[in-house]
């Protein structure tokens, strides 16, 4: 992982919600969803879960 996948990654974080971290980033909801797939399939686990209409850290999540 390189800087911009952590600022990507705590982006999420912060906004709780995909589409308002893709517009805080300037790039588009589908290319962060493509992202974050793509860091959960290398990390073997889910690092957000849905609670309601939020994306929540997971503990793996957390640690990272």
């Amino acid at each position: 992982m390189n800087v911009k996948d952590f600022e990507y990654l705590v982006s999420i974080g912060r906004c709780g919600s995909i589409s308002k971290a893709a517009q805080e980033l300037y790039i588009s909801q589908p290319a962060l969803s493509k992202f974050l797939q793509r860091i959960e399939a290398e990390a073997g686990t889910k690092l957000f879960q849905h609670v309601g209409k939020s994306l929540v850290p997971t503990f793996a999540g957390e640690y990272c």
